[in-house]
């Protein structure tokens, strides 16, 4: 993958290794759920292809229940109207994943809208550059927010396509190496690629219930 660094190299050097990070409890107060996360805890979500299929199902419930979003999409405007419904909580962003440019500037975006991102869901690809380099990318990007504050979650979304064997090394990869910092790392397979509406909405709930209770995704379309 070219010039892919090791994630580990990758933030504040404080968070690098287990021994110095101090733990989720010492970044974040109010009384624990089970699953670790503060009960009144409101999480930051950065989804890509958030305009149609899974992407656009888990932006739905995410904001239903009251959480904020950073919705991105190649085509904003069709998703636009979800600021119109979600002022406080919605922000949408024009990405394209395969454009670094655009990766690093939707990022700070996020960034400047709610200071940090708690989860990050990777739907889009059907091409290679798209599904794996562009994935690769914004995980690269978003991981430092994770790093400062030693937890979150990443979970890619695994479809029929070419890169599929690669997305799934780097997720092996990736979680091996963000254990140690509290952050959690998932895959969830989608046999159908999300485009059926039924399918759609079951995975964005299992997306939804597995970053709950902090448990690897286990539903295989």
């Amino acid at each position: 993958m070219g010039d892919v660094r090791s994630p580990t190299d990758i933030g504040p050097p404080c968070c690098r290794g287990a021994a110095l990070c101090p733990g989720p409890a010492a970044k974040i107060s109010g009384e624990m759920t089970e699953s670790g996360w503060p009960s009144t805890y409101k999480r930051v979500w950065f989804i890509t292809g958030a305009s149609d299929g899974i992407g656009r199902a888990l932006t739905e419930a995410v904001l239903a229940r009251g959480e904020r979003a950073v919705v991105t999409a190649r085509r904003p405007e069709r998703v636009r109207e979800l600021i119109e419904r979600y002022p406080a909580q919605a922000l949408v962003v024009e990405l394209d994943v395969t454009r670094r440019e655009q990766v690093q500037r939707s990022v700070s975006e996020a960034s400047d809208r709610f200071g940090r991102i708690d989860v990050l869901v990777n739907t889009t690809g059907q091409l290679f550059d798209a599904n794996v380099f562009g994935l690769v990318d914004v995980t690269r990007a978003v991981l430092p927010f994770m790093e400062r504050v030693c937890r979150g979650h990443v979970i890619n979304v695994l479809s029929i396509t070419p890169g599929r064997l690669a997305v799934e090394g780097f997720s092996a990869a990736l979680a091996k190496q963000m254990a140690p910092l509290g952050i959690k790392v998932s895959t969830f397979e989608s046999s159908a690629n999300g485009h059926h509406p039924e399918e759609s909405a079951s995975v964005a709930e299992a997306i939804m219930a597995a970053v709950d209770d902090n448990e690897e995704p286990d539903i295989r379309g």
